[in-house]
Formats: C-alpha cells, sequence, structure tokens
C-alpha cells in the first residue's frame, strides 16, 4: 500500500519550471541569439494594463491565451511589481521587435508541460549597477486553468530576477525564490508543497547546490532540491522580513551587480539580510527547517503544518536518552559547508534535569548547534549558538517537561567562504552529557513524588522523519515515477 501511494503521490508531481536547465543549456529552440531565441507567434494580445504582451503559436492556443495567460500575467505585475516593488522587467527593444513588452508565448516548444524564462545574458541597460537582462517567457497551453497563475507567478519572477541580476551564478537562489513567491502571489495554490521533500530529505546537502550538482545526483538524480529550497525563502521572509515578498526583493537586490562579476553574491546577500551575519542566518535556516508536518509549532512556518509527512526533516537517527549520558555520535552524511546533520532524542515530560551538548569539528570552519524542545503545547524553545573556525561549541537545554527534543549541528563554513567555491564535507563529533537531579526524600526517607512539571517549562523532543539510510527504496521509487523537467 505504502509503495502505491508513493508511486500515485509521485506520478501526480507536476511539470516543474524548465528555467534551471534553459539557464544551463540555453532555450530547447534556436540559440543563435536576438529573436530567433523566441518561439513561433502566430498572433499576439496586449495586455490593458501593463507592458505586457502573450503570443500563441497554434491557432488552437488562442483562447488559453486570452483567458488563461493573460489574466495571470496581470496578477503577477500587480502582485510583484506594484504591491511588493520589485524592478518592473527590462526593456527588450528590438529582442522584442521594437516594443518593450514583456512577452509571453503559448506554446509546446520546449516547454514540456511546464514553463521556462530566458534571457539572451547581455546587459541591456548599462551604467545602472545591475546586469539587466531582457526575458521573455514560454508557457505550455496543457498546464491547466487552475494551475496557470502559479506558473506564471513563478516564471515571472524569474525575468524580476533576470532584470535585477542576470548574472546571478548561484542556480538554487533563482528557484528557491521563484518558487517562495508562488505563495506570496496566489496565497491559495499548494503547488510548491510537493517539492519540500527533496529540500528536507538531504539536510547535509550545502544551500549552495542544486539538482544538477554532483554532490545531490549522488543520492537522488531526479532531484527537485532547489525547488524544495522555497522554505529558505520563506525562512527569509518569515524571520526577516514581513512575510510579503519584500525581503526576497531586497535579497536580490543586495546581489546585484553591474557587470559579469558575480560580486556580491547569494552569500553577500545572506549576509546583509541578516544583519550582517551569515552563521546567525543560516543558524535560523537550521531551525526552521525542523518545524515542518507534526513538528510544526505554530512559531515558524505559516503552513508548516499542513505539509505532508515527506517534508519532515531527516535526520541521523534517533538517540534514547537513558543512554547519551557520556556518549558522543559522528554523521554518517558528513554536512557540506551550509550543510546540516540532525539527531531526535525522544524524551517525556515526566524527564528532568539538563542535557548538555559539545560540539568539535573540523577547525577549518566555523560551527553552530541549534537544539529545539517541544513542550505538550505552544511553541518550542530553541537554543542556537555557533562559533570561530577551530572553537568548540557548547549548549545545555533543561528537560523538564519535555516532550521532544531534536539537535542539529551546522556547518557554517569557513570565514572567507565564497559562494562560488569548491564546499566540502567536514567531520565532527558530538558529545552529549545528561545532568539528573537528585530525588528528595520526605520526612519517612522515602523518595517523593516526582513534581508536575510547570505549564511554562521548556521542552524538548522531534518527531520521526524518514532517515537518510532508509531511503533506498523511496529514491529507487522516486527516479522512476518522476523526471527531471
Amino acid at each position: 500500500m505504502l509503495l502505491a501511494l508513493l508511486l500515485a503521490t509521485l506520478a501526480s508531481a507536476r511539470e516543474g519550471c524548465l528555467t534551471h536547465a534553459v539557464r544551463l543549456a540555453g532555450p530547447p529552440v534556436a540559440r543563435a541569439g536576438g529573436e530567433d531565441d523566441r518561439p513561433t507567434s502566430v498572433d499576439s494580445v496586449d495586455s490593458t494594463l501593463y507592458p505586457i504582451r502573450v503570443h500563441w503559436s497554434e491557432e488552437a492556443d488562442e483562447t488559453v491565451a486570452i483567458e488563461q495567460v493573460l489574466p495571470a500575467a496581470e496578477l503577477a505585475w500587480q502582485v510583484q511589481v506594484e504591491q511588493m516593488g520589485w524592478p518592473p522587467a527590462a526593456p527588450d527593444g528590438e529582442l522584442g521587435g521594437g516594443v518593450d513588452l514583456l512577452d509571453y508565448y503559448v506554446t509546446n516548444e520546449g516547454t514540456a508541460g511546464g514553463a521556462y524564462t530566458w534571457g539572451p545574458m547581455s546587459d541591456v541597460v548599462e551604467g545602472d549597477d545591475w546586469f539587466s537582462v531582457a526575458a521573455f517567457m514560454a508557457v505550455d497551453p496543457d498546464i491547466g486553468a487552475d494551475d496557470m497563475p502559479t506558473f506564471v507567478a513563478h516564471e515571472f519572477n524569474h525575468v524580476l530576477q533576470y532584470t535585477i541580476d542576470g548574472w546571478e551564478s548561484t542556480f538554487f537562489v533563482w528557484e528557491s525564490t521563484a518558487e517562495a513567491m508562488e505563495e506570496f502571489t496566489v496565497p491559495e495554490s499548494d503547488l510548491y508543497f510537493i517539492d519540500i521533500r527533496d529540500f528536507n530529505i538531504l539536510p547535509f546537502a550545502s544551500i549552495l547546490f542544486d539538482g544538477y550538482s554532483d554532490e545531490i545526483e549522488e543520492y537522488e538524480p531526479y532531484s527537485y532540491y532547489e525547488y524544495g529550497g522555497s522554505i529558505v525563502g520563506m525562512y527569509i521572509e518569515h524571520a526577516h522580513g514581513e512575510w510579503d515578498g519584500t525581503t526576497l526583493r531586497d535579497l536580490w537586490l543586495a546581489m546585484a551587480q553591474g557587470d559579469r562579476l558575480d560580486e556580491p553574491d547569494y552569500l553577500d546577500a545572506l549576509t546583509e539580510i541578516g544583519g550582517g551575519s551569515l552563521q546567525d542566518t543560516y543558524l535560523g535556516l537550521a531551525e526552521y527547517r525542523m518545524f515542518v508536518y507534526d513538528d510544526d509549532d505554530g512559531a515558524h512556518y505559516p503552513e508548516g503544518g499542513e505539509w505532508s509527512a515527506f517534508s519532515r526533516l531527516a535526520t541521523e537517527g534517533e538517540l534514547a536518552l537513558s543512554t547519551v549520558d557520556g556518549t558522543s555520535v559522528t554523521p554518517v552524511d558528513e554536512p557540506y559547508d551550509l550543510g546540516s546533520s540532525y539527531w531526535k532524542i525522544a524524551v517525556d515530560d515526566q524527564d528532568r534535569g539538563e542535557l548538555s551538548f559539545t560540539l568539535d569539528g573540523d577547525d577549518a570552519v566555523q560551527w553552530g548547534l541549534v537544539v529545539s524542545a517541544w513542550p505538550a503545547s505552544g511553541a518550542a524553545s530553541v537554543t542556537r549558538s555557533w562559533a570561530a573556525e577551530g572553537e568548540p561549541v557548547a549548549v545545555t537545554v533543561g528537560l523538564d517537561g519535555a516532550t521532544k527534543l531534536m539537535v542539529g549541528v551546522a556547518n557554517l563554513g569557513a570565514t572567507d567562504l565564497d559562494a562560488q567555491g569548491r564546499h566540502e564535507r567536514r567531520s565532527f563529533s558530538l558529545a552529549l552529557s545528561r545532568t539528573v537531579p537528585e530525588v528528595s526524600t520526605g520526612d519517612s526517607g522515602e523518595p517523593s513524588e516526582k513534581p508536575e512539571p510547570e505549564e511554562d517549562a521548556g521542552g524538548c523532543g522531534c518527531s520521526a522523519p524518514v532517515t537518510p539510510g532508509a531511503l533506498g527504496l523511496l529514491v529507487a521509487v522516486a527516479a522512476l515515477a518522476r523526471r527531471r523537467s
């Protein structure tokens, strides 16, 4: 039954955005440059509200273009440009036939059931400190009326990304941002839910990787890792913004540069968004990604509790509180720079005392610890700490009132970590020790009953996500049932 359900779920997965693949190889039509890069157009319609033109490649697709794509394009412009303040699409001039309109193409040419955005990689507005690329969008007519607004919102955000920094080389931020922007543009759509699994199942992977990286393909050859990274964008908006898309806009503005030198880059922008500390920003993500499905505590992702069991964060395993004192653990899958490893620790609300963690890792990088503790109800208590290169990290948490706990070890990278550099796996060991309070005795000399936990006491614990070591069958099935769009 589980296998059947998994196959049904994965087979129904949506066709993805093709922009990532298009940026690697050029669009699957003529790539000579200029207007020849664009799909066929037999006719078009212009928006009366915004500088938008929607073409169709087949006469049969006229209705889809006018009744589905055009309204979705106008909605995306209204929300992302007018309300959120993203800069409008770069002018395409002669590339667009001499008219500065954002061109959409309703076509089956290279769209494979999905959509893509493409720009010729030349700066169309020189001297403005932005590498602005004039992009167009291709949309498959078979997407469907219900999903069309979401696909268009996603691709339109790529157009705006091209406007700010068409030379940004970290693919992860392209898709993680556009996928998150689906939620802020079309909040009633939940298409992004299905991709979260591909990100959270590989927590040890770097946020500088993507589904085409060898490090990801080693585990999942058809991964939508960077799309599941939508929860990185949502974390940025929730923890550092107003949950309205403007902080993701600011993230892209912080990456802008006026030439082909990719500086400032994604890490520089994360540092700026996080108030000057990349380490604190990444540790915040290491915390947030714990709080999904039945680990949602109401204080992190607004929709985290609605995500499926497949979105659960993969861990290295579960530790028994009764045997952790004086032990140490190491990961099976060592984390890459800006990757993390996690363990669950089973507790109950009668456990007392404190649990201490001491992290000692490769001294070439900085390390961080995040310990989340869930009480019986209400928000979890979270303790985060990090140290400079070569320094151990120590955290102690109370167990009183705890129901579940999770500890995450974050590889924060070297002080001079660069987005374009090589990102290595790093080894570490995590030592645990438990302090148990003495049991008080009454006048009779007999131990008194355990006191009831205080209502406001912090808790600890975690859910039971699938571990990487148990992924063999799931990965094999996923590789058969899903295909790269």
